[in-house]
């Protein structure tokens, strides 16, 4: 799931015409992405530049969304469900993830 949000990113940066100048921006869209899937959305939609995107404080628990709607994608959630019924990962286990 992450991978298909960067590859986009990575390759359009992957030419010889000059793209510098759009590529901060561009760099903070995908951070917000990346972000949504685990910080509150308030808190990102207050972020409207860098400096407020980079002083979000990510460590903090209040601000991360309710772990139950972490988005992990479809497949991981699949691996975890398949895991978790042959027994090789407890609920424990299966919530620290």
């Amino acid at each position: 799931m992450i991978a298909k949000e960067i590859q986009p990113f990575l390759t359009k940066y992957q030419a010889d015409k000059p793209l510098l100048p759009f590529f901060a921006t561009e760099m903070k869209n995908l951070v917000k992405e990346l972000t949504q899937k685990f910080i509150k959305p308030d808190l990102l939609s207050d972020a409207t530049t860098v400096v407020k995107l980079l002083k979000i404080e990510y460590e903090k628990f209040p601000n991360h969304v309710d772990l139950s709607k972490v988005k992990v994608g479809f497949a991981a959630e699949r691996i975890l469900c398949e895991l978790k019924g042959s027994k090789k990962l407890s609920e424990r286990q299966i919530f620290e993830f």
